[in-house]
């Protein structure tokens, strides 16, 4: 995706509006008379750090993925006289989506699975209560 936006411009764009998240949670967190060190602490940084965010210092990557985890920011970039208009950065929708994605377990029938493996695998008897086999492997074979 193209965009008229530098390099420059982009990453300026990108530090306001991470720089304004900040600054508001800070506002929020103090009209609350809530504690900024440990708001600062779910995402593992201090207290310092968390007013200087606000003050537009650009957090690690790593202070900024939790972040953006914990509180569910999407970060936009509008650009209104360019295509695309505007960027969103989250990753609220991939968290969201993990929680659907969860794994259903799986009942295989064991001589389907034997049946799958027939190439690696000689059967000496088959039953319906029990199935005994012996694993020769192709490069364990020597006949």
């Amino acid at each position: 995706m193209e965009t008229p936006l530098t390099p420059t411009q982009a990453r300026a764009k990108f530090r306001k509006a991470v720089q304004a998240y900040f600054r508001r949670l800070v506002n929020d967190v103090r009209s609350a008379d809530g504690s900024l060190p440990e708001v600062a602490k779910q995402i593992g940084v201090t207290r310092q750090m968390l007013e200087q965010y606000a003050e537009g210092s650009l957090p690690k990557a790593d202070v900024l993925l939790t972040a953006m985890l914990k509180w569910d920011w999407i970060v936009r970039i509008d650009n209104p006289d360019a295509t695309p208009a505007w960027c969103e950065f989250s990753m609220s929708d991939v968290d969201k989506e993990s929680k659907k994605l969860k794994r259903q377990p799986l009942q295989l029938s064991l001589l389907d699975a034997l049946t799958e493996l027939d190439g690696s695998l000689e059967t000496l008897k088959k039953s319906v209560a029990k199935v005994e086999s012996e694993i020769a492997r192709s490069l364990n074979k020597t006949g």
